[in-house]
């Protein structure tokens, strides 16, 4: 990745694809086995299919809900009985986004990963995920595997 810039996300950001690779991988591990799944990023997917810092749908809340739902219906994405954290990194990308849309990726992220309905919660220290190896994140799953970090 020659072109990558320190508090600049990559050109091009295929989260929902990183995603569909960790359900893949899952899919192979026996139950019962220790399952997480920890996402740092700025949360803006940037593929040939979306760019989530100008799609109309990600301009509000209520409307970044129905795209997270339709995406994950048409994936089919689930990893049952695995532990999801998010972390978010800073970005300049992220950084010149209004409020509304950051609460609308936001939210997003949160339907789109609610596994056996507890929405996992972002944490604004992505890094500081990594060196919890006993926090919340990293530790002891709660109430059947889902994380909530920063409570």
């Amino acid at each position: 990745m020659g072109n990558f810039h320190p508090g600049r996300a990559p050109p091009h950001a295929d989260i929902l694809g990183a995603l569909d690779v960790a359900m893949q991988e899952f899919s192979r591990i026996p139950n019962g086995a220790n399952r997480r799944v920890v996402v740092v990023t700025d949360f803006l997917e940037d593929d040939a299919q979306y760019r989530f810092a100008s799609d109309p749908a990600l301009a509000m809340p209520a409307t970044a809900k129905i795209l997270s739902t339709r995406i994950r219906a048409a994936r089919g994405f689930n990893i049952p009985q695995a532990s999801i954290c998010l972390g978010r990194l800073g970005s300049s990308d992220y950084a010149s986004l209004s409020p509304r849309r950051k609460e609308a990726i936001a939210t997003f992220w949160q339907v789109y990963l609610t596994q056996n309905g507890r929405a996992p919660e972002i944490t604004f220290d992505g890094p500081g995920l990594l060196g919890e190896a006993h926090g919340r994140c990293l530790g002891t799953p709660i109430d059947g595997g889902m994380h909530e970090v920063g409570r």
